[in-house]
């Protein structure tokens, strides 16, 4: 390893501009010391950022000798403190992953506040084996497989600030040969002997004896990663383009699939789009389990699917509306989805005027003389020459019956309405309702009572808007 075969790497494969500042993830260990050396002698102005996680008694003092560290080579140093285990025992998280989201958090948020042009971490290609080994142990798609990629963007933490790993270029014999050539001594971390961390037996037991099979094992992993890496990057493609023709909407705590389009896919694009929409939702998933990415990608082709189905971390997948599958977080309301009223108490609707049912939906109204068929179903015209009662915004009672425009003579229950509808069972109980007295009137989103529409002879109209605010 040299300085000039680094910064090609940095420069070429990395896109990292030498001009511009960097933050490093620096523990003190081997690794991060070789990469902010390097980094510094390259001319890169670089804050060396140092996450203590209070596992071990010995980790402030750690601290401290990783300042003095950063001092001696010349480079900026900022530190932060957190409790990982109690992170993870509230997270339910194991520690290792519990670290793991502490660390990049910390990381990103520096590198934002900073201005850094990209976060850069000193795994190399030993880490990269490791990797790709724990991927397959838990039995990974092909994106594990991969293993990390030298630079990620976008990435869990931020669409604008690359995650980059210059280092995977090299083994970890070749950065023991560099740090022997500068005189700073190392933080060793003790927790890297600890066989209850899975990493720790990859490396310390399960390689070892894969070595004794194949004393090129460590390269060819790294080969086959790379060949991996290449066919990952063309099925991801064909996933964005399959995302976008398929994907109906999406929000914070759900994604709408177009059912017949994405039952329409090959199975392994249904899988990759059931893995982002997983990955969208719950970022922190990681490795999911084969079974649950398959009966998320098997609702979309059985035509008798329509119940609930619960699949990982609190996620669900449900039917809606008859041609759309719903992926959502089972505990949220899904408010920025479909209309929903919280309140326990009806609402008076003020004629003109509007109504907030909440922060997501607004109910508009006002009076009209001209009838104009607007085809959105969350708009509708009123004969106003029936109004005897205040209208009012309610929720559904046990009992409602409806009278759905188009079919006078057939009075149904509401339940059975929506269920002929296709509308999912979670959004029933909450969804707004326009009634006079105890009369339901209409039913925002599909349709308004038969007895209620605008005839030839009407002359004064009540035109009602349900409003979705951004």
């Amino acid at each position: 390893m040299n300085i000039q075969e680094f910064q090609a790497i940095l420069q070429t494969r990395c896109a990292i501009d030498l001009k511009k500042p960097v933050l490093l993830g620096f523990s003190g260990g081997p690794d991060s010391i070789c990469l902010l050396s390097l980094l510094v002698k390259s001319g890169v102005e670089v804050t060396a950022a140092h996450l203590d996680h209070a596992l071990r008694p010995d980790s402030a003092a750690e601290a401290v000798q990783a300042e003095e560290i950063c001092r001696q080579l010349g480079a900026d140093f900022i530190s932060r403190r957190v409790d990982v285990a109690d992170y993870a025992q509230k997270k339910h998280l194991s520690v290792e992953e519990a670290a793991r989201k502490q660390r990049y958090a910390f990381l990103f948020a520096e590198a934002a506040k900073t201005g850094a042009q990209a976060v850069l971490t000193g795994h190399q290609a030993d880490d990269q084996v490791e990797t790709v080994l724990m991927h397959l142990l838990r039995g990974s798609a092909l994106s594990g497989l991969a293993g990390m990629r030298m630079v990620l963007l976008p990435n869990p933490w931020s669409k604008d600030i690359p995650l980059v790993r210059p280092l995977l270029a090299f083994s970890r014999e070749e950065v023991e040969a560099y740090l022997s050539e500068i005189p700073i001594r190392p933080i060793f971390d003790q927790s890297n002997q600890d066989s209850s961390f899975f990493r720790n037996r990859i490396r310390n037991d399960l390689l070892p004896q894969l070595l004794t099979y194949n004393p090129q094992f460590k390269k060819r992993i790294l080969r086959m990663a790379d060949a991996i890496a290449l066919e990952d990057d063309l099925v991801m493609a064909q996933t964005r383009q399959a995302w976008a023709e398929t994907v109906i909407e999406t929000g914070e705590d759900f994604v709408v699939f177009d059912r017949a389009k994405t039952a329409s896919l090959h199975p392994a694009l249904r899988r990759r789009l059931m893995r982002e929409g997983l990955t969208r939702l719950r970022s922190e998933l990681r490795d999911m389990d084969y079974q649950v990415i398959e009966k998320g990608s098997h609702f979309f082709t059985d035509p008798c699917q329509s119940n609930t189905v619960h699949l990982i971390a609190g996620l669900e997948m449900f039917a809606h509306l008859k041609r759309r599958v719903v992926l959502a977080k089972k505990e949220s309301p899904l408010h920025g989805l479909w209309p929903q009223l919280t309140q326990k108490k009806a609402l008076p609707l003020k004629i003109p005027g509007m109504v907030s049912l909440n922060e997501h939906w607004t109910l508009r109204s006002s009076r009209e003389t001209i009838y104009i068929n607007t085809g959105d179903p969350f708009v509708c015209q009123l004969n106003a020459e029936l109004l005897a009662d205040k209208l009012t915004i309610d929720r559904f009672k046990a009992g409602d019956r409806f009278s759905p425009y188009g079919a006078a003579a057939q009075e149904m229950k509401l339940g059975d309405f929506w269920t002929n509808q296709g509308l999912a069972a979670r959004a029933r109980s909450n969804w707004p309702l326009i009634r006079s007295g105890e009369e339901i009137v209409w039913v925002p989103g599909f349709r308004i009572a038969d007895r209620w529409r605008v005839k030839k002879e009407t002359t004064s109209i009540l035109r009602l808007e349900l409003i979705k605010t951004e």
